[in-house]
């Protein structure tokens, strides 16, 4: 079996000691880890569809087609954007249960990603190297979150662990901190 192209964020074993302590404080169980990856898992979702959206990776603009490739995409499939022929790769790579998608979300651990059993030639599309009949395709990095992408997941667990932590304590109300929560880009440990 091939080893899937995915977005991986997983807590180790010290995020989840401070999650578990966390969680103690505010009275909540630490059951909760997985309300935490289901809201960050939309904004992965929607970071990967503007990549998409815009034809860019993490160094720019997708390369061009061929000028052989781009003439027969044309006259086959007009209109069609990069790496959407037939829109496979975009569901699998953007839409929770799409043929070829993978979403598996635990108390340790959310992966999103696209089964390569399914969709063969994602990796190919995302890292460059050698498709059929020998050609050589370019990279056209669309598994991966952008900067904003990252800031938006560590912004939404700051505000899931806050809300959390109101919650754990009758009657307090303020404002998010978000500026006190220093590091917490680093939190999910993206790999």
């Amino acid at each position: 079996m091939a080893e899937p192209l995915q977005i991986r964020w997983k807590v180790d074993g010290k995020q989840v000691a401070e999650l578990d302590r966390i969680f103690e404080v505010t009275a909540k169980a630490a059951t909760r880890k997985d309300d935490l990856f289901r809201r960050i898992l939309p904004l992965i979702r929607n970071n990967i569809h503007d990549h998409f959206a815009r034809q860019s990776g993490p160094a720019g603009r997708w390369p061009r087609l061929s000028p052989a490739y781009a003439a027969w995409k044309s006259a086959n499939f007009p209109g069609q954007p990069l790496l959407q022929l037939r829109h496979t790769l975009f569901l699998a790579a953007t839409q929770t249960g799409a043929s070829g998608n993978i979403t598996n979300i635990t108390k340790r651990y959310l992966e999103f990603g696209v089964d390569l059993n399914k969709v063969p030639y994602a990796r190919v599309h995302d890292f460059g190297g050698r498709a059929g009949r020998g050609s050589r395709m370019p990279q056209r990095e669309y598994m991966f979150l952008s900067t904003k992408g990252q800031d938006e997941a560590a912004q939404s667990a700051a505000r899931f662990l806050w809300d959390e932590g109101l919650a754990g304590r009758p009657g307090v109300a303020g404002t998010t901190p978000w500026g006190g929560l220093v590091g917490l880009r680093s939190f999910g440990g993206l790999t």
